[in-house]
């Protein structure tokens, strides 16, 4: 049963990768483009070049892109001073350890850490707790949240503040690992569930069918919080909105593939 199980969520692991490359729209444009050069007939070929031209074009839009970030991500929260958590949960996937300097590098998901850090500084969290462990498979010499403890340590934050859950791959083990420890600590009150607003949806999912009492609090929102109405954002494409689409697309269909396989 455990090789099975061992088994099952290596497979879940690779697929979910295999998965997130496939819905980069930038594959899909690179994939027509080869598939238009490897025809011989003239109108496949053409037809094709203009399909991969038009995604290229479409998907870079900004304003078609804000749209639908609009109607996806939640809107940011303002909690005030008065408001108290026993428990801040930061979810991973916003650094990595680079072996030659060892130093950390941050991504731009690290405004989880960031914010984690601000609401512990004004008292609105007792103690952040970092869930993230290796995103690659066996490799168990970079756990996330435990170097990123060390780095809140040496930044004057005290040990005993943070909590590291070393073994979650992904938002579901995020939320199985996580609430195992706040079980073990008996803490039934609600804690603050900080990630990025596009990963609030799936990450939100995955903590309620874990049981856990949280309220949700988006940062990183990639949206402008208007419909945003210019020639620039509705004609002009734009590359960041691009690369955007394949964060967007992947937690909406990762959301999916969670329902569908009951993980949230």
């Amino acid at each position: 049963m455990f090789f099975i199980h061992n088994f099952g969520v290596i497979l879940f692991f690779i697929l979910s990768k295999i998965l997130a490359f496939l819905l980069q729209p930038l594959i899909w444009a690179i994939i027509l483009i080869i598939s238009a050069l490897a025809t011989s007939d003239p109108s496949k070929k053409k037809r094709r070049i203009f399909i991969s031209l038009a995604v290229l074009y479409l998907f870079s839009n900004n304003f078609l892109l804000n749209e639908c970030l609009l109607k996806y991500e939640p809107r940011a929260v303002k909690i005030d001073s008065a408001s108290h958590y026993k428990v801040g949960i930061v979810l991973g996937g916003y650094a990595a350890k680079d072996n030659s300097t060892g130093r950390i590098v941050f991504y731009e998901a690290s405004d989880r850490l960031l914010q984690a850090v601000y609401l512990y500084k004004q008292g609105v969290i007792e103690k952040i707790l970092l869930s993230g462990g290796s995103a690659a498979m066996g490799d168990i010499k970079k756990i996330e949240s435990q170097y990123v403890k060390e780095y809140l340590f040496q930044c004057g934050i005290p040990d005993s503040a943070v909590i590291a859950e070393t073994e979650s791959r992904n938002t579901y083990e995020n939320a199985v690992y996580t609430s195992k420890i706040l079980n073990s600590m008996k803490i039934n009150s609600k804690s603050l569930l900080i990630t990025s607003a596009t990963h609030i949806p799936r990450a939100a999912a995955c903590f309620k069918k874990q049981n856990v009492s949280f309220d949700p609090f988006p940062v990183q929102v990639i949206s402008s919080g208007v419909r945003d109405i210019t020639v620039m954002n509705i004609i002009v494409p734009n590359s960041k909105a691009l690369f955007t689409w394949d964060l967007l697309l992947k937690e909406f269909f990762g959301t999916l593939v969670y329902k569908f396989t009951g993980k949230c």
